[in-house]
């Protein structure tokens, strides 16, 4: 049903909330929004269960932090990251995983994480 209608509306953005669980009751459950991730074929915005209701910040983007264990999979979202970083004129960081693929670390690993564009 998502999927036809993402393609019916010719959805440019999905935007999921989402309850956060951990554990046991995630196990069990399932992740409804990393299903959605997994089927969507557009970009997925997460709004996770401690993000701050404030209405004067809504939408309003002015440190923007793009993570990346350099796969292909996590690259596909740097076109987005910089994207929004330009059209709300905020500071981009890029957080590199070093010596991660596919989420399992290989050797000695690190993070880095560097300006990449500023307004």
């Amino acid at each position: 049903m998502l999927a036809q209608l993402i393609e019916e509306q010719d959805t440019d953005l999905l935007v999921v909330g989402t309850h956060g669980r951990t554990g046991i009751r995630q196990l069990l459950m399932g992740s409804i929004a990393e299903e959605i991730f997994r089927r969507a074929h557009c970009p997925v915005l997460s709004v996770g269960p401690n993000v701050l209701d404030n209405p004067e910040d809504l939408a309003e983007f002015h440190q923007i932090l793009l993570a990346t264990d350099s796969s292909e999979d996590s690259l596909a979202a740097a076109p987005y990251a910089i994207s929004l970083a330009q059209e709300h004129q905020a500071q981009l960081y890029l957080l590199q995983r070093f010596g991660a693929a596919g989420g399992r670390h290989r050797g000695l690993g690190g993070e880095h994480c560097f300006s990449v564009a500023s307004p």
